[in-house]
């Protein structure tokens, strides 16, 4: 019994050491501008972990973001696709009808332990909605070990701005006419 426990420990200590984690979006804030609302997010670096030219973050299925509004740390940039920049390990949730915003990194090398990175800002169409769930991924370099270069990813969950109940009815009917269209040319 006490082998069982021994060895169960050895394992549970291996995967620890060798456990590590890519770039972390946190949300910041959602606050009122005018008609519309800012959202910001911040990241975290892990320890163990850097961020080299060609890192990204992306957030899944954001809501009615106003394209051109956004802002971010110098070397940083933004895209916004409808279907997501993702890392090859990793499978998110995507909604091919809601926009994916994803920031790539093309600067100086950032090593973690860093969350003094700066603000990831974007304005939404609409006062501040109520926060919905949605997910992020990310990519990064682990910066130190015998497996140094190597790409780091991960997935997790994010708050993202909800659409409004008239952007929402206008997407379920775009949604309602590719589905038809699809049916159709299968036909």
């Amino acid at each position: 019994m006490k082998r069982f426990h021994f060895l169960g420990l050895v394992i549970v200590t291996l995967g620890l050491r060798t456990a590590h984690c890519a770039i972390i979006p946190s949300f910041d804030s959602a606050t009122a501008f005018g008609n519309n609302s800012v959202w910001n997010y911040t990241i975290n670096v892990p320890a163990l972990t850097q961020v080299e030219t060609g890192d990204f973050f992306t957030i899944y299925d954001f809501g009615n973001f106003i394209p051109g509004s956004n802002s971010q740390p110098v070397g940083w940039a933004l895209t916004a696709l409808p279907v997501g920049i993702t890392p090859g390990q990793t499978l998110p949730t995507d909604n091919p009808t809601a926009l994916n915003l994803t920031w790539t990194y093309d600067g100086p090398t950032i090593t973690g332990p860093s969350l003094d990175i700066g603000t990831f800002r974007v304005t939404v169409v609409g006062p501040v909605s109520p926060l919905g769930i949605s997910q992020f991924a990310s990519q990064s370099t682990l910066a130190a070990g015998p497996d140094a270069g190597s790409k780091l990813q991960n997935i997790g969950a994010i708050p993202v701005p909800i659409p409004e109940p008239g952007t929402a009815t206008l997407l379920a009917i775009g949604v309602a006419f590719l589905g038809r269209s699809i049916f159709r040319r299968r036909k």
